[in-house]
């Protein structure tokens, strides 16, 4: 895929072409702003770079496909129950609204006054 030779590369990282070797081969440890360079003359992430060699048969545009197909999947469930949630919350908010209206209803008519009915009264004459 891409073919930059060890002096093109090590030129970009500010580095000697033997220290990029040392690099290349695993004898030197990589700073993050050479992770970050090589990343962009590969045009990757940084985190690519960290992947090690047992992952390397790994066809990443593959797995990017499946990633974001399965992202895709995740967001039509999110939407729909989204969906759902927000009639449920209309509802509640219709409910709501119905109760308040009642209880002003209520509230209009005065203080309740139950019936005295079966209720024995004082007498109060003549005391």
């Amino acid at each position: 895929m891409y073919c930059y030779k060890q002096e093109y590369i090590a030129d970009v990282l500010g580095i000697s072409q033997p220290e990029y070797s040392r690099l290349e081969n695993g004898l030197r440890i990589a700073r993050i702003d050479e992770f970050r360079k090589l990343a962009g003359i590969y045009k990757i992430s940084p985190s690519m770079l960290m992947v090690s060699d047992s992952y390397a048969h790994i066809d990443f545009h593959q797995l990017k496909s499946d990633i974001l197909e399965e992202t895709s999947e995740i967001l039509k469930q999110l939407t729909e129950e989204n969906r759902l949630l927000r009639q449920d919350l209309q509802k509640s908010l219709e409910n709501s609204q119905n109760l308040l209206e009642s209880i002003q209803m209520l509230h209009s008519k005065g203080p309740f006054k139950p019936k005295k009915e079966g209720i024995p009264q004082k007498n109060t004459v003549g005391l």
